[in-house]
């Protein structure tokens, strides 16, 4: 704390929220936005920084999400909130999370695009004779 700053580290598990938009499924990839800061003391006496931040991968392991996972940092001109009472300083990092969607290509969308093709060609063969056939009491 030679320099004035003083570095004050904790280890949380935290829930995040994100509203989910699914119109590209399964094409789609997400932004969550996660911030925290003090709403009491303003930016002039509390500046929060994400400096020292690092983000873990595997956290659930042996749970297999079908997203890929990056993080970064929020823009500069997200660290600050102005309200009428002053202004406050906030850090966080925003997650962006990517579908990986070759699976569904391959598990879903191939094997229906095949089985309709499939179909087509059937019914574009050969008709079926059909004999009604008449059963007597």
């Amino acid at each position: 704390m030679s320099n004035g700053k003083l570095y004050y580290s904790e280890e949380v598990v935290v829930t995040i929220w994100c509203e989910m938009i699914f119109e590209s499924y399964p094409m789609d990839w997400h932004q969550c936005p996660f911030r925290i800061g003090s709403y009491v003391y303003p930016v002039d006496m509390v500046k929060f920084s994400t400096e020292k931040m690092f983000f873990k991968a595997d956290y659930m392991p042996g749970i297999s999400i079908t997203y890929g996972v990056n993080v970064t940092m929020l823009e500069s001109n997200e660290t600050n909130v102005t309200y009428d009472s002053g202004t406050y300083s906030l850090c966080g990092f925003r997650l962006h999370l990517t579908r990986s969607w070759g699976r569904y290509i391959y598990n879903y969308f191939l094997p229906s695009g095949l089985f309709v093709i499939v179909s087509w060609v059937c019914m574009q063969s050969h008709p079926i004779n059909v004999i009604d056939i008449q059963v007597n009491p």
